[in-house]
């Protein structure tokens, strides 16, 4: 084994003591995302992580007890990501129902393709929403509760028919995660979607979602949401999100009287 020389261990130990407590984390995950544009997943492992990121082998473990710790970190931060994109659209559109579920779809859409890393690793992370990860349950369910008051102001308006928002807002989501996760694999461009109307056919699909949920379905079939105990869980973690996110909205009318909104806050792109 190689090594290192006493001029690398110096520069990574002064590279250590360079960093603040808080920034070291956010600087590994930031280095992971780095790596894992060019290598895959399993290459990826907090040892390379110190090498990477020029710190001591000690380093990553102040942060994150194993492997799975830093992949959950990263999956959260995306989550985070993604209700900051559909908040900016929720804040915009809240009160033209048909638009707020189409600007929410285009900037999940945009955030997919602006971070494809966060975006890939929510969706093919073997580290999943769970109690044994609450930051990431915490994070992905602010997503889910928001996606869930979308669906019930449309209902509201009479453009999405009756039924379960939750069951109404995992249709919606398997829409927008399967076209973006399509289009940004390259799979679609072969059905002449590409680059310049790319965004036009998402609105087309989510325009013919409206369509088939302007009642509701005669049979649902056998599924059942949130009846396993691992989903028990995410339900009661749900609910929690739903409130936070009216603490939120509260909190969000009381600035927009101070100062109205004159805007999109977030560049989008």
């Amino acid at each position: 084994m190689k090594r290192k020389s006493a001029q690398e261990a110096l520069h990574a130990k002064s590279n250590q003591d360079s960093y603040h407590h808080g920034s070291l984390k956010k600087t590994l995950i930031q280095t992971a995302i780095r790596f894992l544009e060019k290598h895959p997943l399993e290459a990826l492992s907090l040892r390379t992580l110190a090498l990477k990121a020029g710190v001591s082998q000690a380093a990553p473990y102040r942060h994150f007890k194993d492997r799975d710790e830093l992949l959950a970190a990263i999956s959260q931060q995306g989550f985070e990501i993604k209700f900051q994109y559909m908040w900016e659209a929720f804040l915009t559109y809240q009160d033209q129902p048909k638009e707020l579920l189409q600007a929410c779809a285009q900037s999940y859409f945009k955030m997919g393709l602006k971070h494809p890393q966060h975006f890939k690793l929510m969706l093919t992370s073997p580290i999943c929403p769970s109690p044994e990860h609450p930051k990431l349950e915490q994070a992905a369910g602010m997503a889910y509760a928001l996606l869930k008051r979308v669906i019930e102001i449309c209902q509201s308006a009479g453009i999405v028919g009756p039924g379960d928002p939750y069951h109404k807002s995992m249709h919606c989501w398997a829409l927008v995660n399967g076209f973006t996760t399509l289009y940004a694999e390259g799979r679609l461009k072969w059905l002449g979607i590409d680059e310049t109307n790319a965004e036009n056919a998402l609105r087309g699909f989510v325009d013919q979602y409206l369509i088939g949920n302007q009642s509701p379905l005669p049979n649902p079939g056998d599924i059942r949401l949130f009846q396993t105990e691992d989903s028990k869980h995410s339900m009661h973690n749900l609910k929690a999100a739903g409130l936070a996110l009216d603490q939120m909205l509260s909190e969000q009318k009381t600035l927009d009287k101070k100062s109205p909104r004159t805007g999109p806050i977030m560049d989008q792109g």
